[in-house]
């Protein structure tokens, strides 16, 4: 590029300082968005066993005591099942419980918690995360060689997306999982010029291991970007090193073996049967939820761009996850779903923006194509947040805050010894309480007799703490005479004034 061609570029893609105070008066109304609408609590399967997994950690335990019934034998499956609360399992010893995922987010909730404690790590960690992501997605966007408007056009588009909205106000791995897949790919392509930055791409790689190990898909466009030059590879292993030695003494001390998870063997849960459905749910969501813009990046290899390695990076990084999952068989169940997918947004966007600026370019009045784009993306805009209000994205927070808000209730009015029957609850029970929980969901004709003989025996008094869809048959599965004694929104607390004996 001659030096007057930089001087037109240089000039082309500075900004105005309005503009910029524009910008920053932007993302901080969107911090104070995300802020208000958090909901990052201990709530079902995943969120509370990412909490109470957080914890153990903090405590540099892997195994924790199980609260038992007294006088109950847990011996045997299922009755082993009675008092482990959602999110974990018993011990093969049946004398404490393990939890079931992956140590990445409780780790980062653990050292939130070192700054602000546990009421508030898990919304200090996601607040964190999501506005990282947009840092992160606009330094891929830059690296893709999009000018400055393109690019925070692209990251203002993933900011409104109703999937990463909504991932970003609750308990889920899926948003810091796009955070450090993205890190690890920026740092990959830096290392280029720079090989230090290999070292942080390892670190970011085996982060994004850790919250879940199929993000290990990664390697493929993490390949592309470190190319074929040894040391690179080397600062590589060297940064992802101490993540794969955590993760190994981790599954060793918990679950008995370095390769073996707290999922256990997930083979049956891929087929081959699903891909049909799940092909077709990507080609009806990932435009609604990441916007139309995402179908141009199938036209990326088009102009010569084939010969830019970053075309590659932006195919292959989506194909990597998109091709993972399309035989697991709950992605195409519904629209979020597609949570397990989120990390290729950065790639898709990028993609499809660098095909759609090339275009722009080619129009030869400037004032003309600015308008277009302007005029473009306040079509994208309107269209993401008309899926964030369709979808509801914006009060998934606030509708988990329900598990906090029942746990506190129950923590004020039901007595220490209390055995509380539940199932959706259990978790946050057992986060954020001290309570022995009782699952009606794993009452069977083998074993209901021998455990409510046990609730009986132990005089202990009986609570039941129910979501809308357990109830009625939590109270029909244990039996007896029951009192309705509170309500915190749609979950409802009850006494038991009559036993059945076992």
């Amino acid at each position: 590029m001659s030096g007057g061609q930089m001087a037109q570029a240089s000039t082309a893609d500075s900004m105005p300082r309005w503009l910029g105070m524009a910008l920053i008066a932007a993302l901080s109304a969107y911090a104070v968005f995300i802020a208000v609408n958090l909901g990052v609590v201990a709530g079902g399967s995943d969120s509370s066993g990412y909490f109470n997994q957080g914890r153990a950690l903090s405590r540099l335990e892997t195994h924790v005591p199980m609260r038992k019934i007294p006088g109950l034998s847990l011996e045997q499956s299922p009755a082993g099942y009675i008092c482990v609360p959602l999110g974990t399992k018993p011990s093969p010893d049946n004398q404490s419980l393990v939890m079931t995922y992956p140590i990445g987010l409780p780790l980062l909730f653990a050292a939130a918690s070192l700054v602000v404690g546990w009421d508030h790590a898990g919304d200090l960690a996601l607040w964190l995360h999501t506005l990282a992501g947009l840092f992160l997605i606009h330094a891929w966007n830059r690296l893709a060689e999009l000018s400055r408007a393109w690019s925070l056009a692209g990251t203002a588009i993933a900011a409104s997306s109703a999937l990463y909205i909504q991932l970003g106000l609750q308990a889920m791995s899926d948003l810091p999982a796009l955070v450090w897949v993205t890190a690890a790919m920026v740092a990959a392509w830096r290392s280029r010029p720079k090989p230090a930055w290999a070292l942080a791409a390892g670190g970011a790689f085996a982060m994004a291991v850790l919250i879940r190990p199929s993000n290990a898909v990664a390697v493929i466009p993490v390949a592309i970007a470190l190319g074929f030059s040894w040391r690179r590879w080397v600062l590589f292993g060297l940064g992802g090193f101490p993540g794969a030695l955590a993760l190994g003494w981790y599954n060793l001390a918990a679950y008995g073996e370095v390769l073996v998870t707290g999922y256990g063997n997930v083979s049956g849960s891929f087929s081959w049967d699903v891909v049909p459905r799940t092909l077709w749910h990507y080609l009806l969501w990932l435009p609604a939820l990441f916007s139309p813009i995402v179908l141009a990046a199938a036209l990326l290899p088009a102009g010569g761009r084939w010969r830019d390695p970053r075309t590659w990076i932006n195919l292959a990084w989506p194909a990597a996850f998109l091709g993972f999952f399309a035989s697991y068989w709950h992605t195409h169940e519904t629209w979020w779903y597609l949570r397990f997918v989120l990390p290729i947004m950065p790639a898709l966007l990028a993609g499809g923006l660098v095909v759609i600026e090339a275009w722009t370019q080619k129009v030869r009045s400037r004032p003309l194509a600015r308008l277009g784009m302007l005029a473009g993306l306040g079509a994208m805009l309107a269209w993401q947040v008309f899926w964030v209000a369709r979808l509801n994205a914006h009060a998934a927070g606030r509708g988990e805050r329900i598990y906090s808000e029942a746990a506190e209730w129950v923590s004020r009015n039901l007595p220490a010894d209390a055995i509380v029957v539940c199932m959706q609850g259990s978790g946050a029970l057992f986060f954020y309480t001290d309570l022995t929980i009782s699952r009606w969901d794993m009452l069977t004709p083998e074993n209901r007799d021998p455990v409510l003989g046990a609730i009986q025996a132990s005089g202990r008094p009986v609570f039941a703490v129910l979501w809308r869809f357990e109830n009625p048959a939590a109270l029909e599965a244990v039996g007896g005479d029951w009192e309705h004694i509170g309500m915190v929104r749609d979950v409802t607390i009850w006494r038991q004034t009559t036993p059945v004996s076992g």
